[in-house]
């Protein structure tokens, strides 16, 4: 439309058809000359200049085509409503954008005064910088850059109540869902061995199509339970791995979170965790599988000894049982899970049924 609308300006011959343009290049240029490329197309203030060409531009290409006969002037009207629509739905579009985004950040605050108040680091795991829709312009760059890379993350908090927050944002790449729009995450993988040498709770963020939240995924450096073990995992006739503890709840009347207290005594370099929700016939519902901490902490990552708090939820209507167990994602075979004693041997271990703990759950 740009180009017909200057093709009709260009045929009137005269001179302050080029005035938009001539605004719109003088304005962007100092940008374009001085700043980075990034800083220019991902900050809309720097355009707001240009727009004054840009909507000269639309307004004299409009009076140049409804100056003489009537469709002409329809034609004119009816190509600024459509214009008209289309920003209408632009401004729309970003509005939602800004909306889940500022939420997120709102709970994101929220969050890290809270772990902060306890003690702790809190950690986002692949927390948002940037959203933005799937439907592209030709010329543009869309989106809403909500967390530039240059903000120290411990700004987050400082701007809103004063107070610098004990927060790092990590990146971790395999637990990315794909979603239908475009988004960036902040941070770098994260730096397990750092980490753990502080208490640290463990968030994740959670997309869907129309909001960005943040759910609990454990703590680093948890506390060791003073009660005996649930159950011990057998990896080659030698005690592995320790199911410390276990609580299970609904969080809302269709979701259950399940809370485990791990602690490694054996390397287990191809090993994960199964969670299974059953209902009231041992039919499976819905599965929480994964390594600890949300995906994000796989037991090659570990020390020995390490004791983690491992939260997870899942979609659970009609669940009442959950089965919890380890197993080596190369082959299927789950580990052999025994009752816990003193010292565990082949010889003493009784084993659970289908190498699973079996928790109840129960609605509120």
């Amino acid at each position: 439309l740009l180009a017909i609308f200057t093709a009709i300006l260009l045929q009137s011959r005269s001179r302050r058809a080029w005035l938009p343009w001539g605004w719109i290049i003088l304005s962007l240029l100092p940008a374009i000359l001085f700043l980075r490329f990034d800083s220019v197309i991902n900050g809309p203030r720097l355009m707001m200049l240009a727009s004054v060409g840009i909507a000269w531009l639309w307004a004299d290409a409009a009076l140049t085509l409804a100056q003489t006969q009537w469709w002409r002037r329809v034609l004119a009207a009816g190509l600024l409503a459509l214009l008209l629509w289309q920003n209408g739905r632009f401004i729309h579009t970003r509005m939602q954008l800004h909306q889940m985004l500022g939420q997120a950040f709102d709970e994101a605050i929220a969050v890290a005064t809270t772990a902060n108040a306890a003690g702790e680091t809190a950690v986002l795991l692949n927390f948002p910088s940037w959203l933005a829709p799937t439907e592209t312009y030709a010329i543009g760059h869309e989106g809403v850059l909500f967390w530039p890379d240059y903000v120290p993350h411990q700004e987050l908090t400082r701007v809103h109540n004063g107070q610098r927050a004990d927060l790092i944002f990590a990146r971790v790449e395999a637990i990315r869902p794909q979603l239908p729009y475009f988004y960036g995450v902040t941070g770098s993988p994260p730096d397990w061995e750092a980490l753990r040498q502080q208490p640290t709770a463990v968030y994740v963020t959670r997309y869907t199509e129309t909001a960005v939240t943040l759910q609990p995924a454990g703590q680093l450096d948890s506390p060791t339970p003073t009660a005996p073990p649930l159950a011990t995992f057998m990896n080659n006739d030698q005690p592995a791995l320790a199911l410390l503890a276990a609580t299970t709840s609904y969080a809302t009347p269709d979701t259950a979170t399940i809370q485990l207290t791990w602690q490694l005594n054996a390397p287990l370099p191809t090993h994960t965790i199964f969670v299974h929700l059953l209902d009231a016939n041992g039919q499976l519902l819905t599965q929480a599988d994964g390594d600890p901490l949300a995906g994000s902490y796989p037991f090659t990552a570990w020390e020995t000894g390490e004791v983690v708090f491992d939260v997870r939820r899942a979609a659970a209507v009609d669940a009442v049982q959950v089965l919890v167990g380890v197993y080596d994602w190369t082959t299927g075979e789950r580990l052999t899970a025994v009752t816990p004693s003193t010292a565990v041997t082949p010889e003493t271990a009784v084993p659970f049924p289908d190498n699973a703990v079996s928790l109840s759950l129960m609605g509120e």
